[in-house]
Formats: C-alpha cells, sequence, structure tokens
C-alpha cells in the first residue's frame, strides 16, 4: 500500500487553522522560518503510513499560511496581539525571513528545535522559563497548571 496522508490541521479563510479532534497532531509539527526583525511558521501537514512511522514533510507552503510576529514580541502573554494581519506587511515578512531548523524523528516522537532559545532571549530582552509537562486524560484540564506548569491532554 502507498502513503496515506492524514491531515489533522485544516484551514478556512472565515477562521483560520483548526485541528480535526481524534487525529494524532503535536505542536511541533510547525515550519519555522525567521530574520532578525520577525519570526514566522505555519502548521506542517503529517503523513502516517501503514506502519504508523512518522514522516515530516515540507512543502511549498503559500504565504497566506504563514503567521508572523516581531522577533521583540515573540514571547508575549497574548500574542495574538502581536500577529501580524495585514496581508502585505505578512508576505513581506516571510520574504524577509529564512528557513530554521529542521524536524526530527526520535523514538517515534517529533522533535523541532528550530528556534533557538538564545535568540529568542537576545530579541525580546526576556528570559525564556521552561515550563513542567503533565499529562492529563481529562480534556478540561488541558492548557491548565499552576506556576511552571501546565498540562496537556493525553486521552482519545
Amino acid at each position: 500500500m502507498g502513503r496515506v496522508p492524514l491531515w489533522p490541521l485544516g484551514f478556512f479563510q472565515d477562521i483560520g487553522w483548526y485541528w480535526i479532534p481524534g487525529r494524532r497532531w503535536a505542536p511541533a509539527w510547525v515550519s519555522w522560518r525567521r530574520s532578525r526583525d520577525y519570526v514566522v511558521w505555519a502548521p506542517l501537514p503529517p503523513r502516517f503510513d501503514d506502519d504508523f512511522s512518522i514522516e515530516i514533510t515540507v512543502r511549498d507552503i503559500p504565504n497566506d499560511y504563514w503567521v508572523a510576529v516581531p522577533s521583540r514580541s515573540f514571547l508575549e502573554r497574548d500574542l495574538s496581539a502581536s500577529i501580524i494581519d495585514d496581508d502585505h506587511e505578512r508576505f513581506r515578512a516571510v520574504e524577509e525571513t529564512k528557513p530554521v531548523g529542521n524536524v526530527t524523528i526520535q523514538n517515534n516522537i517529533v522533535v523541532n528545535n528550530a528556534i533557538d532559545v538564545g535568540f529568542v532571549e537576545k530579541q525580546t530582552k526576556q528570559q525564556v522559563k521552561p515550563v513542567e509537562v503533565n499529562e492529563t486524560d481529562n480534556p478540561k484540564q488541558a492548557g491548565k497548571g499552576g506556576a511552571g506548569k501546565v498540562a496537556v491532554f493525553t486521552g482519545e
């Protein structure tokens, strides 16, 4: 059998990106670009083969799929307030940036170390604070946590 693409992400102009529940997804499945002035990213569609191994393929991603923010704003509490909405400005940011890093697979886990912590700290003039990630099988607990902690939903 050939490879069958499964698309856990979709995009509609009216609502933007969405996730199809019940599909495996990870935030590491993102293609990154950056320059001194901008950090830009877009979702990568994963592909699964018959053995359920993972292959990440970077395709030609249309300019309107990319999300861009000024590098200095990358650690903002409400990052959505810093997203460049103007199409002309966003396309310019995409063109100005260069691809960085690679998504790799280690022990069937997607690893994305494309954005260097030192770069982020230098551009934002803030320290990147690591958080402890805890699993939960309760979807209502996802995204919640205490100081330095966050819960991720791992159930079906």
